[in-house]
């Protein structure tokens, strides 16, 4: 046994194993079968065949970078169901990791297995010389550390972002398998909805809510898994606690619940707005005139500005980013005035 393994067995036993079948989703929400992940067809299509030509092949999968737009889309979900189609163990590792942090992971390895890196981008957000180590390992399967280069198990680098321009070319280059995934519709968002209040909603007594409220649900979380996820989370526990009503309809198969204290307790509005993108209109309307941005992020008591919010704003055509400032739309206005209201601004 060389060195480099010894140190990597050594490694092994303070570090958790590849997750792997059935524990690749406990503790989750996440879709367990691919019938039950809704939309992005093309992207989900791509994944599998280039599974199952793998095992065709009998080799591990390509590397694999999945990229979407926004948080939440379903790439955990994506790399999870990649690596029970494959049958092979998955570790993740998630934002800056560095390469002793890689080290540690591989440790506990196999041949085939995959190593997700969750919000790839940041693996360069301090410096790019960081990430150099990703290069060896996809190229030449091996890991450069401080010590020299070892050698390490055959693994799938499965990396997912949400910004891939913040990645090199020269790392963007060396993945095979590119799937990109877009935003979900309002049909598909309910359906997700439908989906995930089944596994979410699993308790005696408590029943799927009926299509209205799937719809309510689904605009409330902007469409997004990840926020429908934690609506409905919300909802459940609005119910059991007794802080809300469930009328049961429909034979008892659906019910329709009392969405209020889910609003509230989330922060979020029913058209998707969470407290933050509230204040921020709110602010604006105050001012009555475009905001420097260092203005806009003090009045929010924000070390920057938010820019997913602002993203979200400007996506909903309330508001504007001119040579003068950041600046609200007429509907934006209109919003704000009923974000005051709300939140009892005066």
């Amino acid at each position: 046994m060389t060195t480099s393994t010894s140190r990597l067995k050594r490694m092994a036993r303070s570090m958790p194993t590849p997750k792997k079948g059935a524990a690749l989703f406990e503790g989750t929400t996440y879709p367990r079968t691919w019938a039950d992940f809704v939309g992005n067809e093309e992207a989900v299509d791509y994944l599998r065949a280039s599974c199952q030509a793998a095992k065709l092949r009998g080799a591990r999968l390509e590397h694999t970078l999945i990229a979407a737009g926004t948080a939440g889309c379903g790439k955990s979900a994506l790399a999870r169901l990649v690596a029970l189609e494959m049958d092979v163990g998955l570790v993740e590792l998630q934002g800056d990791v560095d390469v002793s942090d890689v080290q540690k992971a591989l440790a506990s390895m196999h041949d085939g297995d995959i190593l997700f890196l969750e919000e790839a981008q940041r693996l360069v957000s301090k410096s790019r010389a960081r990430a150099e180590w990703l290069l060896s390992l996809m190229q030449d399967g091996v890991l450069v550390t401080g010590q020299g280069v070892e050698q390490v198990p055959d693994v799938t680098v499965l990396a997912a972002t949400t910004d891939v321009q913040k990645l090199p070319e020269t790392i963007i280059s060396r993945f095979v398998v590119r799937p990109v995934l877009e935003d979900y519709s309002d049909i598909e968002a309910v359906n997700i909805t439908r989906v995930t209040a089944r596994r979410v909603l699993d308790h005696p007594g408590m029943r799927l809510p009926a299509p209205l409220a799937c719809e309510q649900i689904a605009r409330a979380g902007n469409n997004n898994p990840r926020q429908i996820t934690a609506l409905l989370r919300t909802l459940r526990d609005s119910v059991l606690s007794g802080r809300a009503i469930m009328l049961p309809v429909f034979g008892q198969e659906c019910a329709v619940y009392e969405l209020t204290a889910m609003y509230k307790w989330s922060g979020v509005a029913p058209d998707g707005l969470d407290r933050l993108a509230q204040r921020y209109l709110i602010e604006l309307a105050v001012a009555g005139k475009p905001l420097a941005e260092k203005t806009v992020a003090a009045l929010l008591g924000e070390p920057t500005v938010p820019r997913h919010t602002e993203k979200a704003l400007m996506q909903r055509g309330l508001m504007l980013i001119t040579p003068q400032g950041r600046e609200l739309t007429p509907e934006g206005l209109g919003r704000a005035q009923e974000a005051m209201e709300t939140l009892g601004v005066s």
